[in-house]
Order: C-alpha cells, then sequence, then structure tokens
C-alpha cells in the first residue's frame, strides 16, 4: 500500500511543519457532504438533501460512484464506479474511513 505524508505549510524559515487540510478547516459536514457543488449534488438526495444511500443486503450503505466523481484509487485495480461515493475523495481507502463516511 502505498504511504506518502500530506502536504504541509512552514509558518516561519526556521519554524515547525503545519499539516494542511485538504478539506476544509470547519466543522461544517465537508467529509459527509463535499467541499465543492459537484460532489454535493451528486451526494444529496434532492427532495430532503440529505445523504444519498442505497438499500443492500447488509443494510444502508454510501452510494456508489455513478457521477464519476474523482476517488482515490492510488492501485487502478477497481473502477471508479464501484467505489463508494462520499464527501472526501479518500474514503475508499480503508474500511474504516469508509466505516465513518457513511453516517445517517
Amino acid at each position: 500500500m502505498p504511504f506518502s505524508r500530506s502536504a504541509f505549510v512552514r509558518t516561519r524559515h526556521e519554524g515547525p511543519r503545519e499539516q494542511i487540510n485538504l478539506n476544509t478547516a470547519w466543522v461544517d459536514g465537508s467529509n459527509v457532504y463535499g467541499n465543492t457543488e459537484e460532489r454535493v449534488k451528486a451526494l444529496r438526495d434532492g427532495d430532503s438533501c440529505k445523504l444519498k444511500m442505497r438499500k443492500t443486503d447488509v443494510g444502508w450503505l454510501l452510494p456508489l460512484n455513478t457521477d464519476g466523481l474523482d476517488m482515490e484509487n492510488d492501485a487502478h485495480k477497481v473502477e471508479l464506479t464501484r467505489l463508494h461515493a462520499a464527501g472526501d475523495f479518500r474514503a475508499n481507502e480503508n474500511p474504516g474511513l469508509l466505516a465513518l463516511h457513511t453516517v445517517r
């Protein structure tokens, strides 16, 4: 499994590095619904504005990525439409992260 550090910035020339957030820095639900208009429209149910879910034989799960949203897929072994669509493009990297994005 590939591993890389997240992006960083230096606050001072010789000071410590600060990690930057790829989503928004606010507690606003962007990890659930996304931080772009395209992702929000793809993930929200038009009538209730709640997160779209799909019913399966094991319960309610995130929708599949049928809109072709950018999703982290480093191995490129799975086509994008078979991945779960979530607000964070990294949601499919591991089962624990995917579980955190499945809220109802």
